[in-house]
């Protein structure tokens, strides 16, 4: 097995040193570099409201239970039941 693994990594590596320096440029023409960074936005700050105009915002909410309950109560629209034997749903027949 190891035998077969070096055969093959010696194959490659010789296949790319034989290779003619004319063939690597020309294959190079047609690349197109394009920067990740081009679309990159900085981070701006938003602007903090004061803390007793955001303490009076959640008291008009209902305060820190209201936050509580919304976690605590399922959402059942995002998450679909999956029955059970199914295992991702696939695999229809014998296998």
């Amino acid at each position: 097995m190891l035998t077969l693994v070096t055969a093959t990594v010696t194959g490659v590596a010789q296949a790319q040193v034989n290779q003619s320096p004319e063939s690597n440029t020309a294959s190079a023409v047609g690349l197109a570099y394009s920067s990740t960074l081009e679309s990159y936005q900085p981070y701006s700050a938003q602007q903090v409201q004061p803390w007793r105009e955001s303490n009076d915002n959640v008291g008009r909410i209902g305060g820190w239970r209201t936050y509580a309950k919304e976690m605590s109560q399922p959402d059942s629209a995002a998450s679909p039941k999956v029955e059970a034997g199914t295992p991702a749903g696939h695999h229809e027949g014998k296998q």
